[in-house]
């Protein structure tokens, strides 16, 4: 390796430049290269270009605002609903009674900004099909090649979404037109998947390396329920009550009368039925933690179908209550998770 003088030291070529570009503070994340999907890192890096800082703050940061813009949509969903002021401040407000997406918007890493990403995407694609508008098919589409350059869970929402599509022009609820331009709507993000497929067989030997590596080095240890039935279905139903309360109850409602609000909640369940098939599975052989965490995509869709419910006000609030202490439990648990885990 070349060497660099700096005043009179003599320095490796990769501290040279580093020091000589004042990037000292940046740190990268080259553990995996190949594994880890790039848009976190791009997104961290330009923050901290933009304004110095740390990526640590900078993914905070970003994670936090995530949660704001989650909270937001769920307002202009419910204004889209015809309810009024107070409930739309309300169903925003209810996002914090999971203790998890309170404690991930606090921790900086992808979950809430891939959450926001997908809210924000199903969001605009309904109200494409509600309006035939091409812009907000393209919001759609950009939001989704975004949380596919985040996240691996975005791939599985993005086939959930096009198998919807098929079945509504199926059951003729889609023109062949609007089957054609949501198929468009998914060009950018397959073109992608595609693309960091092969860069995984050029990096490592194989399209699907990231899972190899990821269950070489992430899940060294299968969890106790590994291979038990009952102990899967037991964690499954703690990551539910951890990361929703009860509002997942809501998401599964099936019932009221059918407005853009019911059709997105709807396709919500839709996505929250396909992903729960792939975590129980993915927990059951050892693959997967099954933390807590990875039900954190569905609190909004959960949390909008809880306010468009016409609920009894007795069992409105001791959902909500059951749901607000279920909150504190999960934010409490991850807190000790984080404590044990610090050196």
């Amino acid at each position: 390796m070349a060497a660099h003088s700096v005043g009179t030291k003599l320095l490796p070529e990769s501290i040279y430049w580093t020091q000589l570009l004042g990037k000292e503070h940046f740190r990268g994340f080259g553990q995996g290269y190949y594994v880890w999907l790039p848009l976190w890192q791009f997104v961290l890096a330009g923050l901290y270009l933009a304004t110095g800082i740390d990526t640590m703050l900078g993914g905070i940061v970003v994670s936090a605002t995530s949660l704001g813009f989650m909270s937001l949509i769920t307002v202009l969903v419910l204004k889209r609903a015809h309810f009024d002021r107070r409930h739309q401040i309300l169903g925003a407000t209810l996002l914090l009674t999971s203790g998890y997406l309170v404690a991930y918007a606090s921790q900086g890493m992808t979950d809430v900004f891939s959450a926001m990403l997908l809210f924000g995407s199903t969001y605009y694609l309904f109200l494409y099909l509600g309006s035939g508008s091409g812009r907000y098919l393209a919001g759609a589409s950009v939001l989704t090649l975004l949380n596919a350059m985040t996240r691996y869970e975005a791939w599985l929402f993005l086939v959930i979404a096009l198998f919807y599509a098929l079945y509504l022009f199926a059951s003729r609820r889609l023109t062949r037109g609007t089957l054609f331009n949501i198929i468009l709507y998914s060009v950018p993000s397959v073109f992608f998947i595609l693309i960091w497929l092969y860069y995984n067989e050029l990096v490592s030997g194989s399209f699907f390396g990231f899972a190899s590596w990821i269950s070489r080095n992430v899940v060294q240890f299968p969890p106790a329920f590994s291979y038990s039935p009952m102990m899967t279905l037991l964690n499954f139903a703690e990551v539910l009550l951890l990361s929703n309360g009860l509002f997942w109850l809501a998401l599964v409602d099936f019932s009221g009368k059918e407005t853009v609000v019911t059709a997105m909640t709807r396709f919500g369940a839709l996505l929250f039925l396909g992903y729960s098939v792939f975590f129980l599975y993915s927990t059951y052989v050892g693959f997967s933690n099954g933390w807590v965490r990875l039900y954190l995509y569905f609190v909004p869709f959960s949390v909008v179908s809880f306010m468009s419910k016409d609920y009894r006000g007795e069992v409105f609030y001791l959902i909500l209550g059951i749901s607000i202490v279920l909150g504190i439990l999960g934010f409490a648990q991850n807190a000790v998770m984080n404590q044990v885990a610090s050196p």
